[in-house]
């Protein structure tokens, strides 16, 4: 098995997701989350995240950024012997300049320096209560373009979901995914977390 295999299969067993809109703030987060996904064959893998974020906010005529750092715990009652896998990936999104419509974002994930999965976020800040959010997710894309000529190995997926604010420093998200690839349609994952966000000051 080439190395380049070896990454797109971590990436195959790693379909979670962030947790997150098009929108990036200014401090520091930390989210904990549960996600189920379910296999076209019957079968299911769950995922426990713990991921922690650092980010400044988009303005009008300024671009936002945030950079994460995710570790997750897979089990995956499937797979003969230890059904626990431990993974860590790196996370990074960029927010175009603020504006009133809707926040817009490109998001980018890397396992250590190789970079893997290419996203498009688009979100919506509704009486800054709720804020429903989609995520067009080229899975391997970029990890594509080192290892493999092949382009239909790469699997596009389209993830759904709400963020609801509790309080001035705490989230819920309620989230789902539909893979878009061919074969894959009948898979898809769902999911729920928790982020509590430390505020900074702009200057």
């Amino acid at each position: 098995m080439g190395f380049g295999s070896l990454l797109l299969g971590l990436m195959a067993d790693g379909c979670f997701t962030n947790f997150q809109t098009a929108r990036t703030v200014e401090g520091t987060s930390i989210t904990l989350g549960w996600q189920r996904f379910l296999q076209r064959e019957g079968h299911w893998v769950d995922y426990y995240l713990l991921m922690s974020r650092f980010g400044r906010a988009a303005r009008r005529g300024r671009f936002g950024y945030d950079v994460g750092m995710r570790a997750v715990l897979i089990y995956n009652p499937w797979k003969k012997g230890n059904p626990f896998g431990p993974t860590m990936l790196e996370d990074f999104k960029l927010q175009f300049p603020a504006n009133r419509v809707v926040d817009f974002a490109v998001d980018a994930e890397f396992w250590g320096i190789f970079p893997m999965n290419l996203s498009i976020l688009v979100s919506k800040d509704l009486w800054h209560r709720v804020s429903p959010y989609c995520e067009f997710e080229a899975k391997g894309i970029l990890l594509n373009l080192q290892w493999e000529e092949d382009w239909t190995i790469y699997m596009p997926s389209l993830i759904y979901g709400l963020e609801v604010r509790l309080s001035k420093g705490s989230f819920i998200y309620l989230e789902g995914e539909r893979w878009l690839g061919k074969g894959l349609k009948e898979n898809y994952l769902f999911g729920i977390a928790y982020r509590h966000h430390l505020h900074r000051r702009r200057r």
